[in-house]
């Protein structure tokens, strides 16, 4: 029992490292160059929001938690919001899809090991289903669960957001 602890509190303090590097990430947009983004980022109309899930490691981690639909759920209400895109209720009946999925790695800090999860977004061609571009930024977990993911979620949406400005200027200048 008391190995559990001492790995659940490792684990706790690795994440708090991570959400203070995550804030310093998030303060400083990324910039994308237009001439590689793909034109039908900034032209679709509608998208599908698709749940990928988690990978087992991420199960693992978030079994702590226990809210594992909790980052998807607060992603495609960001999306929403932001009122870019249309949803579509089948991917048949959009231009794009975007897959929403969480990966965690196993990191090993001697003398314990932890995970260190990442939220990722998928953007695929609806009718070709080639992927055409791909966002991910780290999930940074404290004892702020909602409030943690909700950082994060909103970075992807920031970079999403540059992507889909560079798309445009690209297809301005074609």
């Amino acid at each position: 029992m008391m190995m559990y602890w001492l790995a659940r509190r490792a684990f706790l303090a690795s994440l708090a490292f991570f959400f203070v590097t995550g804030l310093a990430i998030a303060q400083s947009p990324i910039a994308v160059s237009a001439v590689l983004v793909p034109a039908q980022l900034s032209a679709a109309k509608t998208i599908f929001l698709s749940n990928a899930g988690l990978d087992a490691a991420s199960m693992i981690a978030f079994s702590l938690w226990g809210k594992p639909d909790t980052p998807y759920v607060q992603f495609s209400t960001a999306v929403k919001s932001w009122g870019h895109y249309q949803t579509a209720t089948t991917p048949v009946d959009s231009d794009l899809v975007f897959e929403f999925r969480i990966e965690s790695a196993l990191r090993n800090a001697e003398p314990i090991t932890t995970y260190s999860s990442f939220l990722n977004v998928s953007i695929l061609d609806a009718k070709t289903h080639f992927v055409l571009w791909s966002i991910k930024t780290p999930l940074e977990v404290t004892r702020k669960f909602d409030q943690d993911v909700n950082v994060s979620v909103m970075h992807l949406i920031d970079i999403l957001k540059g992507v889909v400005a560079a798309a445009a200027i690209s297809n301005t200048e074609k």
